[in-house]
C-alpha cells in the first residue's frame, strides 16, 4: 500500500511539474527549436508503464517484461522487439536482475526522442560494504499516433538516433 501511494504521489507531484511548463518540452536540438506537445496524462502513462514493466522485472517475469518493449522500425511504425534483440535483451536482463527498481529520470524531447533512466538495485548492502550495488538501464518511451510504447535504447535496436546528451 505505502508504494502504491508513493507511485500515486510521485506521479501527481510530476504531473504538477510538467504542466507547470506550460504543457511543452522545449529543447534545442541544433539550430532548430522543438517544442512536443506534453500534459500530466503522458507523464502519467509513461510512468505507468515503465512501473509495470519494473513491476514484472522484480518479480522475475521476464517474458511479462520483454513483451512490454516494442521497436520502432525504419518506416516509423512500432513493432514487436525482434526475436534476436530480445533474446540478447533477456540475457542482459537475466544477468542484472534486482531487488529492487526505481525510475531515476526521464527526459521527453520529441515523439521518438525521449529517455527514461531506471536503477536496479542488485544486492543490499551490508554496514562498511563499499561494493556498489546498482546498476542502471535506459529504455525510450515513444508516442506514437498518440500512445506512448516503450522501446529498447541501444545500438541493436535504434533505428532513429538520440540527440539527448547524457
Amino acid at each position: 500500500m505505502r508504494r502504491f501511494f508513493f507511485f500515486v504521489v510521485t506521479i501527481l507531484a510530476l504531473s504538477l511539474f510538467v504542466s507547470c511548463k506550460n504543457d511543452k518540452s522545449v529543447q534545442n536540438t541544433g539550430d532548430e527549436v522543438y517544442v512536443m506537445q506534453l500534459d500530466a496524462k503522458d507523464t502519467i502513462e509513461v510512468f505507468s508503464l515503465t512501473e509495470k514493466y519494473l513491476d514484472y522485472l522484480k518479480q522475475g517475469n521476464l517474458d511479462g517484461a520483454l513483451s512490454m518493449l516494442n521497436y520502432l522500425d525504419s518506416d516509423g511504425k512500432i513493432q514487436p522487439v525482434p526475436e534476436k534483440v530480445a533474446m540478447r535483451h533477456r540475457s542482459t536482463l537475466e544477468n542484472f536482475l534486482g531487488l529492487n527498481y526505481r525510475i531515476d529520470h526521464v527526459t521527453f524531447l520529441k515523439e521518438t526522442d525521449c529517455e527514461l533512466k531506471y536503477v536496479a538495485t542488485l544486492f543490499e548492502k551490508k554496514e562498511g560494504d563499499n561494493r556498489p550495488n546498482e546498476i542502471g538501464f535506459y529504455i525510450r518511451p515513444m508516442r506514437i499516433d498518440g500512445k506512448w510504447y516503450l522501446t529498447l535504447a541501444d545500438y541493436f535496436s535504434d533505428t532513429h538516433e538520440s540527440v539527448i546528451k547524457h
